[in-house]
C-alpha cells in the first residue's frame, strides 16, 4: 500500500510539474509576443516621427534660403535642386506612413496627410514661381495677390508666424500626439 501511494504521489507530482511548465510556457510566450509587438510599434512610431521631423526641417530650410542665382539665370535650377531634397524626405515620410498604417490604420494616415498637404501647397508655389520665371515675370504682373501669396508660401516669415509654418507645426504636433503612447 505504501508503494501505491508513493507511485500515485509521483504521478501526481509529474502531472503538476507538466501543468506548471505548460502554464509557464503559455504565459512566457504571451509576454514575449506582447513585447515583440510593442517593440515593433515603438520602432514604427519612432521611424515615422524621425521622417516627420526630417521633412519638416527640409521644408523650413527650403523656405528660409535666399535665391542667390537670380543674376546668372540659374534660379530655376536652384529651385529644382533644393526642391529635390524635400521630394526625397517626402518619399521616406510616405514609406513610414504606410508602415504606420499597418498598426494604426487610416487614422494615422489621415493625420500624417496634413503634413503632405503642406508639401503640396509648397509644390504649387514652386511650380507657380518656375512658370513666372519662364514667362519673364509676366505671370505675376497680372495677379499681384497671387504673386504675394506665392512669395509668402515660398519664403518663411522671419517671425515664423506665417500660415504655412502654422500648418506645418500643427501637422507635426498632431502626428506626435497620435504616436506619443508608443515612443
Amino acid at each position: 500500500m505504501d508503494v501505491d501511494w508513493i507511485l500515485h504521489f509521483k504521478d501526481l507530482s509529474i502531472a503538476i510539474a507538466a501543468l506548471t511548465t505548460s502554464v509557464g510556457a503559455v504565459v512566457g510566450y504571451t509576454q514575449w509576443r506582447k513585447e515583440l509587438t510593442g517593440n515593433a510599434r515603438f520602432k514604427v512610431a519612432n521611424d515615422l516621427l524621425k521622417a516627420t521631423y526630417i521633412l519638416r526641417d527640409e521644408i523650413k530650410a527650403f523656405r528660409s534660403k535666399i535665391f542667390l542665382s537670380v543674376e546668372d539665370g540659374r534660379e530655376i535650377d536652384d529651385l529644382i535642386k533644393r526642391w529635390s531634397q524635400i521630394v526625397d524626405a517626402e518619399k521616406k515620410f510616405n514609406a513610414q506612413k504606410i508602415e504606420a498604417e499597418c498598426f494604426w490604420g487610416t487614422e494615422i494616415v489621415t493625420t500624417a496627410d496634413k503634413l503632405t498637404e503642406c508639401v503640396n501647397d509648397l509644390d504649387s508655389a514652386v511650380s507657380a514661381k518656375i512658370a513666372d520665371i519662364q514667362s519673364g515675370g509676366e505671370n505675376f504682373k497680372f495677379d499681384k495677390r497671387f504673386a504675394k501669396k506665392t512669395k509668402w508660401t515660398l519664403f518663411r516669415d522671419l517671425d515664423e508666424q506665417d500660415e504655412l509654418n502654422k500648418k506645418i507645426d500643427a501637422a507635426v504636433k498632431s502626428i506626435k500626439d497620435k504616436l506619443e503612447l508608443y515612443v
